[in-house]
């Protein structure tokens, strides 16, 4: 049991709260033919298959109805108990990437904070009305790490108002 259990609190928790928040959006406003959708649409396709192969010994039922359902292009194997362990592919792990998202998690959980606030006063209807504005000062480690994702928008010279 404890297994299904750190499942169930990893889904309700990390993935839910940060991968799926972070891009609802973008499968629900985006065109089809959008990278970022398609992007997003590839992520969702490769949890699911990790998610099959990690809960098919626990709950084999629901995880052949689930691939029963699921698109054939996914489908390696006629049946989930065939497909083995999910294996990523190796240039996923990028522990560069990871440790500089967890230098912008703090940031993030200020922004929500704030926008939690904001629809508390009743002025803003959810985030998508929302506009944000970070200012780093340059030559500073959150500086330089937003301009290494391209989320500068100006820097605090370039600024009139």
């Amino acid at each position: 049991m404890i297994v299904a259990q750190l499942v169930q609190m990893y889904t309700a928790t990390s993935l839910s709260r940060q991968y799926l928040s972070e891009t609802k959006d973008i499968l629900y406003c985006d065109a089809e033919s959008s990278t970022r959708r398609q992007a997003v649409q590839y992520v969702l396709s490769q949890i699911l298959l990790n998610y099959l192969s990690m809960l098919s010994p626990l709950i084999p039922l629901y995880t052949e109805e689930a691939w029963h359902f699921s698109p054939a292009f996914l489908k390696r194997e006629d049946a989930v108990y065939k497909m083995g362990w999910f294996a990523p592919k190796d240039e996923w792990c990028q522990p560069e990437l990871a440790r500089d998202m967890e230098m912008l998690e703090p940031l993030k959980e200020r922004v929500l904070g704030i926008l939690e606030q904001a629809r508390q006063k009743q002025l803003l209807g959810n985030s998508l009305q929302a506009d944000l504005v970070v200012i780093a000062p340059q030559n500073t480690d959150g500086y330089k790490l937003l301009a290494k994702y391209g989320m500068l928008y100006r820097t605090i010279a370039d600024r009139s108002d």
